[in-house]
């Protein structure tokens, strides 16, 4: 088999996000002065949630299946500190792409999406949480318009980011790739 040419721009972009993710990971980190054993143990548990939601896709329809990461990481933006939420995204999601890989039927992805995904959901889940907790009122718990403000910078972040890289591979216009990806 042929190994696939990237564009120059697609591997801009990859090194941009793997960059930008270890850039936002390390000035979340900055902002997080100490761990106490309850942030660590609550990190490694979300971290852990992603990972076992990714290796145990969910069937949606005839030879179809689905993750369902988006909870643990979405629960992972509003439970925890946003450096913790972003680290807890970026191990547990590369965590079930490496083991994916050695399950039956095993997905195994080409090189350049383990870091590409790896600074994409440490940007969309990093800027969900800061997003959280800059608005979110401490006293009102999750009844506030922080939580669905979010959701959308989560969303948007990480369907933008997939859909400029496919854009790229494909050549594809960007609005129409993202419309096409996300109107369902």
């Amino acid at each position: 088999m042929e190994k696939e040419t990237l564009p120059a721009r697609l591997v801009a972009l990859i090194v941009l996000a793997c960059l930008g993710g270890l850039a936002w990971l390390a000035y979340l980190g900055l902002l997080h002065d100490s761990w106490t054993p309850l942030e660590l143990a609550g990190t490694a548990a979300i971290a852990t949630l992603i990972g076992v939601a990714g290796v145990f896709p969910l069937p949606v329809g005839p030879r179809i299946k689905a993750t369902g990461t988006t909870a643990p990481l979405f629960a992972g933006a509003l439970l925890l500190p946003p450096g913790n939420a972003a680290l807890a995204a970026v191990v547990g999601g590369l965590g079930y792409q490496f083991a994916l890989r050695f399950v039956p039927q095993g997905l195994s992805l080409p090189w350049f999406k383990y870091p590409f995904n790896a600074g994409e959901t440490s940007l969309s889940t990093g800027a969900a949480s800061l997003l959280f907790h800059l608005l979110a009122d401490p006293g009102a718990g999750f009844v506030t318009p922080a939580v669905p403000l979010a959701a959308a910078v989560m969303y948007l972040v990480n369907t933008g980011l997939i859909s400029i890289a496919a854009a790229l591979h494909s050549g594809h216009n960007l609005l129409w790739l993202w419309w096409e990806g996300t109107k369902e």
